[in-house]
């Protein structure tokens, strides 16, 4: 078969943080806070957020419901980092220091962007998700949706430290 004959569909998601997954900030400070202290990036840094049901969800939901060329972005919480470190202290009962170790170089954001503004024209807001259409085809009929991008820092929903501490 050739490429416009094919049965292939490709279908891409972006997420960010899993709950838990090694490596992530919950993970380390899971190691380091129960010592009494932790390094934060910085006071103000966000991140996006999903549990590992919710991110096998997504990887579903975009392997069943995407065109062919589209990106889905699930609309997530948001985490304040220096939060999460705040909610593995009281899960535990203590109390904790920490030192800012700020930005890493090679490009480290204080936000994450799901959604880059030079996407915007090309995204469906689809309730649950964004669809953003990368191929041309994908594009007929879209209408730019009302983000203009789509971060951390401004998301839809932020989870609270009791929340978080339910997670953990």
């Amino acid at each position: 078969k050739n490429a416009e004959q094919s049965w292939t569909r490709f279908s891409v998601f972006r997420w960010a943080n899993v709950i838990g997954s090694r490596g992530s900030a919950l993970h380390r400070f899971a190691e380091t806070v129960p010592k009494g202290y932790a390094e934060i990036t910085h006071p103000e840094m966000t991140s996006f957020w999903l549990t590992l049901d919710q991110a096998v969800d997504v990887l579903l939901k975009a392997a069943f419901t995407m065109q062919n060329g589209e990106v889905l972005v699930p609309k997530l919480p948001a985490v304040k980092i220096m939060d999460l470190a705040a909610a593995v202290a009281q899960y535990l009962g203590i109390t904790f220091r920490y030192s800012l170790a700020g930005l890493r170089s090679g490009g480290e954001k204080l936000h994450e962007h799901l959604v880059a503004p030079e996407e915007s024209p090309y995204t469906r807001d689809e309730g649950d998700h964004f669809a953003v259409a990368y191929r041309e085809e994908s594009r007929l009929g879209v209408m730019a949706s009302k983000i203009q991008e789509y971060t951390s820092q401004y998301p839809d929903t932020t989870l609270s430290l009791n929340e978080l501490v339910r997670y953990i």
